[in-house]
């Protein structure tokens, strides 16, 4: 086999490291910074190193989707590098007076630059989208602080799934999980609508009952070119109690200013839409709900966010291929 008389071009390209990598090489580097500030007396008016212009860290987009402060976002790498690093927790041992490697948030707001206190109320970005959490104790200044295992393998770009999400629903890659094509010109509108609709809108796809594979296949059609995964709910798996449907939709729009993810509803059940109804009700990222809009999806303060598409009835050639398929 006769080899390129010039490997210079493919060498090049072979070298240029993946996001992963620069990632893992930042995020290194930021621990490593961290550590050193944590060590000296004078930490406090230390500042990391500019951000990168060529890609945008995990921790990065993270602080610049939820509105971290820049004491949040360093309390954010102090609790995800315990989790990462020796040398982080080796430097927080010897400044904790019973030696402990563990972050609390007297020692954050002792050791981290611009401190403040209202950096893990409970309304607060870290405490909000649950990324940082004080274990339970009387004080909360020396309480122990623990992140998120999801909010930690995204900093670290490691793939991983939201167990809030996987334990009611399927999290699915629309380029290797649609069956069929759809409607091509109703699958483009819809991908326009979902692009365009912006924040807390509904995209309604309903049609013939009997065809829920249709409704399905046009779903994740109009997401594919989009680029996004999909979070695929039943309404029936949905949990009923108020408290549990809060804490489910506040982890699904996390999930979206993480990875765009486009949640999408099945309605099947008139108890179980109407859970599904108060689910929707409480999300900020748009979402694809699939059956009949309904009294109670019509009834929403949000109304004129509700975009519908009707599918066309089957042809009698599209029914008979899926009876065979």
């Amino acid at each position: 086999m006769k080899l390129p008389d010039d490997l210079t071009g493919l060498a090049r390209v072979a070298e240029v490291p993946s996001w992963a990598e620069l990632n893992r090489q930042w995020l290194v580097a930021q621990i490593a910074g961290l550590a050193h500030r944590i060590k000296t007396v004078d930490s406090r008016d230390a500042e990391s190193a500019d951000d990168p212009t060529t890609f945008t860290p995990a921790l990065v987009h993270c602080a610049n989707v939820f509105g971290l402060s820049p004491f949040e976002r360093h309390l954010l790498l102090l609790v995800a590098g315990l989790q990462l690093d020796h040398g982080l927790r080796q430097a927080v041992a010897a400044r904790c007076p019973d030696g402990s490697a563990r972050a609390s948030f007297g020692l954050a707001l002792e050791a981290l630059p611009q401190p403040h206190w209202d950096a893990l109320s409970p309304d607060s970005p870290l405490r909000h989208w649950r990324m940082v959490e004080p274990e339970p104790g009387p004080v909360l200044s020396r309480a122990p602080l623990q992140i998120d295992e999801r909010v930690l393998h995204f900093l670290a770009g490691v793939p991983a799934n939201d167990p809030q999400l996987t334990s009611v629903g399927k999290v699915l890659e629309p380029e290797r999980e649609v069956t069929g094509v759809g409607e091509p010109s109703l699958t483009n509108l819809v991908a326009r609508a979902l692009t365009a609709a912006g924040d807390r809108a509904i995209i309604v796809l309903h049609g013939d009952k009997s065809d829920a594979a249709a409704l399905r296949d046009a779903a994740l059609a109009s997401i594919a070119p989009l680029g996004h995964p999909a979070a695929w709910f039943s309404a029936n798996d949905l949990p009923a109690d108020a408290m549990s449907v809060t804490l489910l939709a506040r982890h699904i729009d996390r999930e979206a200013a993480l990875t765009g993810i486009f949640p999408i509803f099945a309605a099947e059940g008139d108890h179980a839409v109407r859970t599904a109804t108060g689910l929707v009700a409480r999300l900020h990222s748009p979402c694809l709900w699939l059956g009949s809009p309904g009294n109670e999806l019509s009834a929403l303060p949000r109304t004129a966010r509700v975009l519908r598409f009707e599918l066309p009835a089957p042809s009698p050639q599209r029914t008979r291929e899926r009876l065979l398929a």
